[in-house]
């Protein structure tokens, strides 16, 4: 049997939105903050859509006079501190943590093609990488691994003009 370096985590069962919209309160307010309207929207966006760059979400704001550049930045920086979203730096978008790994290592597959992006849980065995950096003293912050790449679904435009085949 193989030991994979990361186990694929996509039938793992997330609360409901309303409940982890309720614990990610809990979160803030532990941490002496809240969670605003714009916050709340930002992270609600990010549970039911998945990976979403900060002009995709600030559209979605058309119309609110506060809803600038600057408001989008600041709004997904409080939510990665409090460990609710992370950011995934080869395509600048952002993604929700699942609750149940806040502070926990992850990594994320993302296809650079067709923007395939695909939640991996670190094996808890495997993530000396991570440790080794607390050890050496080093605050961590984030603990995010990015692994970017082509997915060769039948359906990605990169599978197709690697092989000729057309749609």
């Amino acid at each position: 049997m193989p030991d994979p370096l990361f186990a694929p985590t996509e039938n793992a069962a997330e609360p409901d939105l309303e409940s982890q919209l309720s614990q990610a309160r809990a979160i803030a307010r532990k941490a002496g903050k809240t969670l605003t309207p714009v916050r709340e929207y930002f992270y609600k966006r990010l549970l039911c859509e998945g990976p979403l760059g900060a002009y995709e979400l600030l559209a979605g704001l058309d119309g609110v006079a506060s809803a600038k550049p600057p408001t989008a930045y600041r709004t997904l920086e409080f939510l990665q501190e409090l460990g609710l979203i992370r950011k995934l730096q080869s395509v600048s978008k952002y993604i929700a943590t699942p609750l149940s790994a806040v502070s926990s290592p992850m990594a994320f597959v993302v296809c650079r093609q067709c923007g395939l992006t695909e939640k991996l849980e670190c094996d808890p065995a495997q993530t000396s990488v991570f440790d080794r950096a607390r050890k050496s003293g080093f605050d961590q912050l984030d603990a995010t691994i990015e692994i970017s790449g082509r997915c060769g679904r039948d359906d990605c435009p990169g599978d197709r003009l690697r092989t000729g085949r057309s749609t």
